[in-house]
C-alpha cells in the first residue's frame, strides 16, 4: 500500500477514537474538515444522497447562467488536457449542487457512481470532506486526496478544487478536476487554479463590458436630451455619433443613424466652416454661419474642441441656434427685468397718470420714449413695461449711449465679425440687439448716440435687421426699442445733434416722467418705504422719521430725484443712532440747500402727527413684501391681531396695497 495512503488511514483511525486530538498524520486542513463534518452529523460510511430533479437542476442552472456559461468552454479546454486519464471537470456553485460535469463515457460513469453527477449535493454538510465542499468553506485551492474524503467510498478518487469569485468578491461557485486517486499529478491542482482564475477574470470582464455598454445607453440618452446638437467625429472627420437635434439642425433629413454613422462632417458642414485641419492646428473653434435647410435658413453657432488622447485624434461639436445660444448669454449675465408696476411707489395724481400710460403702451410692440430729468425711475418704467408685455419672459437688454466712447457703441449694439478690428474676438461676438432678439431693448441716454451712429441705428429700425461690422449678411431680430433720455430731443433735432427721422421713429409713445418735486405727497411714501427697505437690510431698530426731518425731505427739492432721495435714506439709516431719524441724520449741506429753496419759494409747513407716521410706515411695509401679513407682522413687530386692528383702522386694504 502506498506510504502516504497508510499513513492518512492511521489518522483517520486515530480520529474516530479521539476527535479533539492534535493529529500529526494528516494536513491541518483536512484535520478542521473532518471535525466539521462529523460536527454536522455526516455518517462518513452511508450519506443521505441528494440529487436534485431535472426542472430543479435547470432552475439552478438559469439562475448561474452567467458561471455556467462562462465556465463551459474553460472546462473544455481544462478536459482536453487530461483527457483518457479518468479525470472529469465539474462545476459548482457557491451551495456545493454539481452544475455541469465534462468528461469521458469512462469518467462519466465512474463520477455517477460516486454521487459526481449534474444535481448532486458535494456541501461538507452532504458529505463531508471534498474538494467542492471544504473549498466553499475555505475559499481556497485545495487538493483532497484519496482517504482524506470523509465519506469513505469517496476514497479512490483524487478531487482538485479552487474557488471562482464575482468581480465584488462573493464565492460564485467551484471548479474541480477529478480522477482515480492513482493517477493524481502534483500539477493538476495548478491547472485547476489557472482555469478558477480565468472563469473569474471572464465574469469580472462581462461584468465591465455591460457596465460599459449601461453607461453607453445612458450617455446616448442623455446626448438625445440634450438641447443643442453634438456630433463626434473621427481623426478623419468620420462621425462616429450624432444626436437627433444635431441631425435636424445640420439638415440630414433621413435621421436614420446607421446611415449617417462613417460620412463625412463635411457632407454636412460646409469646409470653410469646419475644418478639421485648421482645429487640430488651432485646438478649438467657434464659428457662426447661415445653413440653408428645409425648413429655411438657420443661423447657427458650431463649437469645436479635440478630446483624442494617446495619439487618438477625436472631435466634439456642438451645434447651437444662435438665438438659443444668446438666450442661455442673458441668463448667465442676469439681462432680465426685475421690476414691476408693484415696484413703481407712489399716490400722486402725476405718477398715476404715468403708470396708466405705461399700462396702455405695454401690451403693444410700439416703440416707447420715457423722458424726464435722471433719477426719475425711466428704467424701472421700461423695466415694468417690458415684464407687463408678452414678451417677459424674453430678454431684456439695457445700454448706456452715453457711457460708451464712439469706437465701442457701434460694435456694442450691432455687433461684429471676427477680424473686424485689431481687438476683435476672433470668433467675433454678437450685439446687443441680437442677445435681445424675441425681447426687449432699452436704450438709454438716447439723445447722446454719436451723429453717425444713429444712421445705422434707424436703419435696423426701418429693416429689422442688423448687419455686424465687418459682416455682409443680414441678421433678421424681432425686439422692442425703449429708449430715454434726459434732453430735449427736439431741441437736439434743431441743433442738427440728433436725426429728425430717427426722433420720429423713436417717439411712437412718449411718457414724461416726472420729478420728484412735482409728486406731491410721495416723498412721504417713498421715504417710508426706503427706509424700511435699509433698516431692514442693515438689521437697525429704525422706524420712522422725526417731524422736522419729513418736512426737511418735504421742502427740498431733489434735483437727482428718486436716486437721490434712496441715497439720502441709506446714508440716514446708516448714521441714525436712535429709533427716530432726526435732521441731523441728512447729509452735510441738506438742511442749508432746502433752507435756501424755502427762502426763496416759502411754503406752507405740513406737520406729520404719530399716528400718520405709523399709518406710512405700514402702507410701505405692505408694498415692500406686496401684502404678505406674515413678513410685515414680523418686520413691524406686531402681533397679526394688532396689525389686522391697524389695517382696518387705517383702511388699508389688505388684498390691494397702495403702491
Amino acid at each position: 500500500m502506498h506510504e502516504d495512503k497508510k499513513r492518512i488511514i492511521s489518522a483517520w483511525n486515530q480520529f474516530l477514537q479521539e476527535p479533539d486530538a492534535d493529529i500529526k498524520d494528516v494536513r491541518p486542513v483536512i484535520l478542521d474538515s473532518w471535525r466539521r463534518s462529523r460536527a454536522l452529523g455526516v455518517n462518513a460510511f452511508n450519506v443521505r444522497k441528494t440529487v436534485l430533479p431535472p426542472d430543479e437542476l435547470q432552475r439552478k442552472i438559469h439562475l448561474n447562467r452567467r458561471l455556467h456559461d462562462t465556465a463551459a468552454p474553460i472546462m473544455e479546454k481544462l478536459y482536453e488536457f487530461v483527457k483518457g486519464t479518468g479525470f472529469c471537470a465539474i462545476l459548482s456553485d457557491r451551495h456545493g449542487t454539481v452544475l455541469k460535469v465534462h468528461g469521458d463515457e469512462n469518467s462519466m460513469d465512474a463520477a455517477e457512481s460516486n454521487l459526481l453527477i449534474e444535481g448532486a449535493d458535494r456541501n461538507e454538510a452532504t458529505i463531508g470532506t471534498n474538494a467542492i465542499g471544504t473549498v466553499i468553506h475555505t475559499r481556497e485551492p485545495l487538493q483532497v486526496w484519496a482517504d482524506e474524503h470523509y465519506y469513505k467510498p469517496n476514497t479512490v478518487w483524487s478531487c482538485s478544487g479552487s474557488p471562482i469569485f464575482h468581480p465584488d468578491g462573493e464565492l460564485a461557485g467551484v471548479l474541480c478536476l477529478s480522477g482515480n486517486w492513482e493517477s493524481v499529478h502534483f500539477h493538476t491542482l495548478g491547472m485547476v487554479v489557472s482555469g478558477s482564475q480565468a472563469i473569474s477574470k471572464q465574469l469580472e470582464l462581462q461584468e465591465l463590458f455591460e457596465a460599459t455598454n449601461d453607461t453607453r445607453r445612458k450617455l446616448d440618452k442623455v446626448v438625445e436630451l440634450l438641447n443643442y446638437g453634438l456630433v463626434f467625429t473621427d481623426g478623419d472627420g468620420r462621425i462616429t455619433q450624432i444626436n437627433s437635434l444635431a441631425a435636424q439642425l445640420l439638415n440630414i433629413k433621413d435621421a436614420n443613424k446607421e446611415k449617417i454613422l462613417g460620412t463625412s462632417i463635411n457632407d454636412y458642414l460646409p469646409p470653410a466652416e469646419f475644418d478639421l485641419r485648421r482645429l487640430l492646428r488651432n485646438g478649438m473653434e467657434e464659428r457662426e454661419f447661415d445653413l440653408d435647410a428645409f425648413q429655411g435658413t438657420l443661423h447657427l453657432s458650431v463649437a469645436s474642441v479635440p478630446i483624442g488622447r494617446d495619439g487618438r485624434r477625436e472631435v466634439a461639436i456642438t451645434i447651437r441656434k444662435t438665438e438659443h445660444i444668446h438666450r442661455m448669454i442673458n441668463r448667465i449675465v442676469g439681462s432680465s427685468a426685475r421690476f414691476t408696476w408693484d415696484d413703481i411707489i407712489g399716490q400722486s395724481p402725476a405718477i398715476r397718470e404715468v403708470k396708466r400710460l405705461a399700462r396702455v403702451a405695454a401690451p403693444y410692440p410700439s416703440n416707447v420714449l420715457l423722458t424726464g430729468e435722471s433719477g426719475t425711475g425711466k428704467e424701472l418704467f421700461a423695466q415694468a413695461i417690458h415684464n407687463a408685455s408678452d414678451r417677459s419672459g424674453a430678454p431684456f437688454i439695457a445700454i448706456n449711449c452715453g457711457a460708451l466712447p464712439r469706437s465701442l457703441i457701434e460694435s456694442e449694439l450691432f455687433g461684429y465679425e471676427g477680424g473686424a478690428f485689431t481687438s476683435s474676438k476672433r470668433e467675433g461676438q454678437a450685439g446687443k440687439f441680437e442677445l435681445a432678439n424675441g425681447g426687449t431693448i432699452f436704450l438709454d441716454e438716447i439723445g447722446d448716440m454719436p451723429y453717425d451712429v444713429q444712421a445705422n441705428l434707424l436703419r435696423v429700425l426701418q429693416t429689422r435687421e442688423v448687419v455686424r461690422i465687418g459682416g455682409k449678411k443680414s441678421i433678421q431680430i424681432d425686439v422692442r426699442i425703449i429708449s430715454a433720455t434726459n434732453k430735449n430731443l427736439e431741441d437736439s433735432v434743431g441743433n442738427n445733434t440728433f436725426r429728425e427721422d430717427l426722433y420720429y421713429r423713436l417717439n411712437v409713445f412718449a411718457i414724461n416722467i416726472p420729478p420728484l418735486r412735482d409728486r406731491e405727497g410721495d416723498i412721504r411714501l417713498l421715504s417710508d418705504y426706503m427706509l424700511l427697505k435699509y433698516a431692514t437690510n442693515f438689521n437697525k431698530n429704525v422706524v420712522g422719521f422725526m417731524d422736522e426731518t419729513y418736512r426737511a425731505l418735504n421742502n427740498y427739492a431733489w434735483p437727482g430725484n428718486l436716486r437721490e432721495l434712496e441715497n439720502t435714506v441709506e446714508r440716514a439709516v446708516l448714521v441714525c443712532q436712535g429709533e427716530l431719524i432726526a435732521p441731523s441724520d441728512l447729509p452735510a449741506g441738506f438742511l442749508v440747500r432746502q433752507s435756501q429753496r424755502l427762502y426763496a419759494q416759502p411754503r406752507e409747513m405740513t406737520v406729520i402727527t404719530a399716528s400718520q407716521s405709523e399709518e406710512n410706515l405700514i402702507r410701505a411695509a405692505m408694498t415692500l413684501h406686496k401684502g404678505n401679513i406674515r413678513k410685515i407682522s414680523r418686520e413691524l413687530g406686531l402681533s397679526r391681531s394688532t396689525l389686522y386692528r391697524k389695517l382696518k383702522k387705517y383702511d388699508i386694504d389688505i388684498e390691494t396695497p397702495r403702491a
